[in-house]
């Protein structure tokens, strides 16, 4: 189940929240105002921010935004009763997964969520895949047969973790053993 964080300073507003997204994800907190979302995620890392702009305090959602994704590689999906232009454009400068009003159905923001999530797991594998190819662009990759042997000549758990989806196809689960030899996630 995907953590959320809830950034929202309208106590009715969390509540049914945290109330209706419990039913699919972990809440793993809330927050009523920048300084604190920004422990709070330091403390739970969560999996995905649901942040209100408008919050208790000097800060405002926007600019603990900025903190956080500077910090922490985490997805932030905007939800708030601001629709001007500035704010909107404030927004945009953050990269967020989602910019959405507080009136929207839940059954929408549900699905933002579940698609925030997605595309942020896949953007992630696809930039760590460009990442170590690049990096091993001169060395070829191993073969399935030179893999198997060094799995059987005592390679450590740390190097390798790996598990055999049939005959000839296997999943990494271990990121240091993907770079180290350059297999792709989807099985070699």
């Amino acid at each position: 189940m995907h953590k959320i964080l809830i950034v929202e300073d309208e106590i009715v507003v969390q509540s049914y929240l945290k109330n209706n997204l419990g039913k699919y994800f972990n809440i793993v907190d809330t927050a009523v105002s920048a300084k604190s979302a920004i422990a709070k995620v330091n403390r739970h890392l969560p999996d995905i921010i649901l942040m209100d702009i408008n919050l208790e305090g000097e800060m405002d959602g926007i600019d603990a935004a900025k903190i956080i994704s500077n910090e922490h590689d985490i997805p932030i999906l905007f939800l708030t009763s601001l629709n001007d232009e500035e704010t909107l454009e404030r927004a945009k400068l953050i990269k967020p997964f989602g910019y959405m009003n507080k009136t929207v159905d839940f059954s929408v923001l549900k699905m933002n969520i579940d698609i925030a999530i997605s595309v942020y797991h896949e953007l992630r594998r696809s930039s760590l895949a460009a990442s170590f190819k690049k990096s091993n662009e001169d060395s070829p990759s191993p073969s399935l047969d030179d893999l198997k042997k060094k799995i059987s000549e005592g390679v450590g758990n740390e190097d390798v973790s790996l598990e055999w989806k049939d005959k000839n196809r296997i999943e990494i689960v271990n990121n240091r053993f993907l770079r180290q030899y350059w297999i792709m996630e989807s099985g070699y």
